[in-house]
């Protein structure tokens, strides 16, 4: 069985797994002895991205960094899913103050409160 890096692991639709996995086999293609060319054009691979994964193979995600650490969003989901838990009835705007609190405590600067910051905490957090 064909070993796959953790990029692969961590995709969840066929979609991008099969992307990734071309990637893959054309950086292996490359190391075998075909042309970068060649090979993004026979894999269907952007040359670019198959040079820039060549360089640093575990790529970390673009983008802004969060304004909270890891440590603080996993508190502040561990508080939300409690409250659910026991049924404490929340709303966006009761956990938006958390969030909001615990970026003050922390000496963030102060969080948009847009219904897409709230949207995208809540996607990010399992």
């Amino acid at each position: 069985m064909a070993s796959t890096s953790k990029a692969v692991a961590r995709l969840e639709t066929a979609a991008q797994v099969s992307k990734e996995l071309m990637l893959e086999a054309a950086i292996l293609a490359t190391k075998d002895g075909l042309s970068q060319h060649a090979a993004a054009k026979q894999f269907g691979v952007p040359r670019s991205t198959m040079r820039d994964r060549m360089v640093n193979p575990e790529p970390k995600a673009k983008g802004a960094p969060t304004k909270l650490p890891e440590w603080a969003e996993k508190e502040l989901v561990d508080l939300l899913v409690s409250c659910a838990d026991t049924g404490v009835p929340l709303n966006r705007f009761h956990s938006l103050q958390e969030i909001s609190e615990m970026a003050a405590e922390l000496g963030k600067p102060k969080l948009n409160s847009g219904f897409m910051h709230w949207g995208l905490f809540i996607l990010s957090s399992p």
